[in-house]
């Protein structure tokens, strides 16, 4: 496992017809590794990107569950268990928090090819299973 940049370990990538929570979003957030092992950025660093993925995980579940406009930040930092300052810290505008919602997708459509889940024969057979992960994941309303 990689060390450094966050992603979704293949152990919590959900199997075909389940669905990625918050809780599984947070799972998959370790630090990476590089292929000599040696670890990328330090302490300070990785716990700023799991700080980072686990206010983003919750302000996409309670997203998808109401609506972006419908969920404040003084919600998301309750429920990701943060100061409201926390949040600001890394996504200053909710629009931040949706544009950190597309670089976790990226992310989560790189750790689906490193986990072999899009490896089809043809571009149409990848696009399809990539579609596939990507629509696992809550999406904000």
């Amino acid at each position: 496992m990689e060390r450094g940049l966050v992603t979704i370990a293949p152990s919590i990538a959900p199997a075909a017809g389940a669905h990625l929570t918050g809780e599984s979003l947070l799972a998959g957030a370790p630090a990476s590794e590089e292929p000599g092992g040696e670890a990328r950025g330090g302490r300070r660093e990785r716990r700023a990107k799991e700080m980072r993925r686990r206010i983003l995980a919750t302000a996409m579940v309670l997203f998808a569950e109401r609506g972006v406009d419908a969920v404040t930040i003084d919600e998301i930092a309750e429920q990701a268990d943060v100061a409201r300052g926390t949040v600001f810290n890394h996504f200053a505008t909710k629009e931040m928090l949706c544009q950190g919602f597309g670089e976790l997708q990226i992310e989560v459509l790189q750790e689906a090819i490193r986990a072999g889940r899009i490896c089809g024969p043809s571009a149409g057979e990848k696009i399809s299973q990539a579609l596939r992960v990507l629509a696992e994941m809550p999406q904000p309303r």
